[in-house]
């Protein structure tokens, strides 16, 4: 890639460069424009050359972003989870590096870009998160907590979804560690047991009921509706409280019907 400041300045890229990034480009009239099915021979050739010209730029700004690299960017959208950030953050440096106006335009692409996400599992993943939340309390908060345990309390929940979960049949193991992955929430096996199984660790569910959950007997607005209602006011429908007990009241489940 070309350095920085002279592919977004200056020198014979700086036309590929205003072309390619111009804040216009992501304006109202783009959005609307029609969508076009993507040819991948036509696309390879233009990435190809956008990705030797990556290259070159590392290479010979290697020196001038290695002192970067040291430490994390500062002022980093807030609500994102460490993996997420540590994905984003050689982007954000970058942005840092080339400078205005790309350093507020990058962090609030990248709030809107884990908000959209958020949207889309919030459904699935906040009354799930709820439901084990509870079923560890009527238990005393145990350190562990066995999977077939676990699933039998959820099939139980007559007003959820989880006994009949895909195509009638009840959520198994695979699907209930398949939802929760992306949490970074993963299962484990339990040696002190006379008969080693399989469940979940309570110290790893607490980060995720802190970002999708309220504190037990507060005001259902979570930090991550917060992160959601900042980031896309016009778009985003106010998030109903996804708990059990506000599911058993009937103004939820109206409310649930309609965010479906």
């Amino acid at each position: 890639m070309l350095r920085a400041q002279s592919l977004c300045r200056a020198g014979p890229d700086a036309a590929f460069a205003r072309q390619s990034l111009h804040p216009h480009q992501f304006g109202t009239q783009q959005a609307f424009r029609p969508i076009e099915r993507l040819r991948w021979e036509p696309a390879s050739d233009i990435s190809e050359k956008i990705v030797d010209r990556l290259e070159l730029w590392a290479q010979q700004d290697r020196e001038n972003l290695r002192p970067h690299a040291q430490h994390a960017p500062v002022a980093m959208p807030s609500g994102l989870t460490p993996h997420q950030q540590h994905c984003v953050e050689p982007l954000v440096h970058i942005a840092d590096f080339i400078g205005d106006p790309w350093p507020e335009r990058i962090r609030s692409a990248i709030t809107h870009i884990f908000a959209a996400d958020i949207c889309d599992n919030y459904s699935t993943v906040t009354p799930l998160l709820s439901d084990i939340r509870d079923f560890f309390a009527t238990k005393g908060n145990p350190e562990f907590m066995l999977t077939r345990d676990l699933l039998a309390h959820l099939h139980s929940l007559e007003e959820r979804s989880w006994k009949n979960w895909k195509s009638g049949r009840a959520m198994t193991p695979h699907a209930l560690a398949h939802e929760l992955r992306p949490l970074h929430i993963h299962s484990c096996l339990d040696w002190n047991s006379a008969e080693p199984a399989r469940g979940y660790r309570y110290e790893t569910f607490l980060a995720a009921w802190d970002l999708y959950l309220p504190a037990p007997g507060h005001s259902a607005i979570s930090s991550t509706e917060k992160l959601v209602t900042e980031a896309l006011p016009s778009a985003t429908p106010e998030m109903p409280d996804l708990t059990l007990p506000s599911v058993r009241n009937s103004q939820s489940v109206r409310e649930i019907s309609i965010l479906a």
